[in-house]
């Protein structure tokens, strides 16, 4: 301890800073991670440290060369700053996906770089969009919607390529249907982050006869009913109306969405490191 203590104050700090965002990492982890067993990790990731870079760590804990370390978590980190997270946006079509897309990045569907919307299908393949001043290096894609056609849900999900997306988007609305179910479940199967989003909660609450409190309570219980039938863990839902972006759960889903965002660039790779340097 007392090497440890004497080391450079320029070094001790970036150690310090290290140690203290794995800590801060660990305690992000979500609470279902409670209930997976030990040595399996909660989310499959696309962001995770070479195994190059793991092995130079190993081996520099081994020799007890605590600035070789250092160093190479400090790389490691501006790399993983720069990583792109690719968030996928689908549901059913006519869910309002793309008007979902446009509300999260604080345009209108009038503007030039804003994803078409209509009462028909209006996507008809991938589309990326990105919005830098709110979520920097974040790729939003645009997917075309089920329920157009007889495509399964699985042969669906392969020509997406899902399985390279870091965060999935589960739009819905009027109804929770099969194919929403379906989509819950084969992200669950493959590990990946998924949220559910109820949106057009504007006309929800301009045709219901019942008060703003009991609807909300009556969809939410609607979509966890349906989940829970189908073994799917409760994952996050939000409510929203992408015509108040300052409303309902829409600022709780951004601040989710943030954090996230966080933990898919830095905490995959640095727990690898930590439990390599524990």
């Amino acid at each position: 301890m007392d090497l440890v203590t004497k080391l450079p104050q320029n070094i001790w700090k970036t150690f310090t800073l290290f140690i203290n965002m794995a800590n801060y990492l660990k305690r992000l982890i979500s609470p279902w991670s409670k209930s997976m067993t030990a040595g399996e990790s909660l989310y499959s990731s696309q962001n995770s440290s070479s195994p190059e870079v793991i092995e130079d760590i190993g081996k520099a804990v081994t020799e007890g060369n605590l600035q070789k370390v250092i160093g190479i978590v400090k790389d490691e980190i501006q790399s993983k700053s720069r990583y792109r997270v690719k968030i996928a946006v689908t549901g059913d079509s006519g869910n309002g996906m793309s008007s979902f897309i446009n509300a999260l990045r604080f345009i209108g569907h009038e503007e030039g770089d804003s994803a078409p919307t209509g009462v028909v299908r209006t996507t008809k393949k991938p589309a990326c969009y990105s919005s830098d001043s709110h979520f920097p290096y974040v790729e939003l894609w645009d997917l075309p919607g089920l329920g157009a056609t007889a495509q399964s849900v699985e042969s669906y999900l392969e020509e997406m390529q899902i399985s390279t997306f870091d965060l999935i988007i589960i739009v819905a609305s009027e109804q929770f249907s099969s194919n929403h179910v379906k989509l819950a479940i084969t992200m669950q199967r493959m590990r990946k982050r998924f949220y559910v989003v109820w949106t057009k909660l504007d006309r929800d609450l301009s045709t219901s006869t019942f008060p703003e409190p009991q609807l909300l309570q009556s969809i939410q219980r609607n979509i966890r009913e349906n989940l829970q039938q189908a073994q799917v863990r409760d994952p996050p839902l939000f409510l929203i109306s992408c015509f108040s972006p300052s409303f309902h759960d829409f600022p709780e889903l951004r601040n989710t969405l943030q954090k996230d965002i966080f933990s898919i660039r830095y905490r995959d790779p640095l727990e690898i490191i930590s439990q390599v340097c524990d």
